[in-house]
């Protein structure tokens, strides 16, 4: 795991949480980021879900450096090299994808997959990719998570 990966787990690991934001208005951006931040939230990730959230993730970053600040909804390697691009701390997709995956593996930006199932979490080791977001997965409703975490433990 790269150096930049192991602060930035060990920084989303601290918080215990991470709020997400998904909002298309700057100002509305850096006023919630910095509220959460004075609140004792000192990291969050910003969805790439709306037409000007590479905007937004963008002017956060400059705008909030005492803020851990991440990318979620990462689909495409365009996404993947246009977050890098903005000087975000992290990026987190949904899923896994082989595309999606060269693109992290050859990437300087810490990147999370979202692993939901075996064949996410093989396709993560394939491609040698360190960091996972458990996405959608609730541990205390899904038997098949504990199987999972048997198999995290070697990644």
């Amino acid at each position: 795991m790269s150096k930049q990966l192991n602060e930035i787990t060990a920084q989303l690991a601290e918080v215990k949480v991470l709020p997400i934001l998904v909002t298309d208005d700057v100002d509305q951006a850096i006023h919630c980021v910095n509220a959460l931040a004075a609140n004792g939230l000192p990291a969050v990730e910003i969805t790439l879900r709306t037409p000007n959230a590479m905007t937004v993730l963008k002017e956060v970053v400059k705008a909030c450096p005492q803020v851990t600040v991440g990318a979620g909804t990462i689909l495409t390697p365009a996404q993947l090299d246009a977050v890098l691009a903005t000087g975000a701390a992290f990026g987190i997709s949904p899923g896994i994808t082989p595309v999606l995956a060269a693109a992290a593996r050859d990437s300087a930006l810490p990147y999370f997959p979202g692993v939901g199932s075996a064949s996410d979490l093989i396709a993560k080791q394939t491609y040698k990719l360190n960091g996972q977001s458990s996405f959608g997965m609730l541990p205390d409703v899904d038997p098949s998570v504990s199987c999972l975490q048997l198999m995290w433990f070697d990644t």
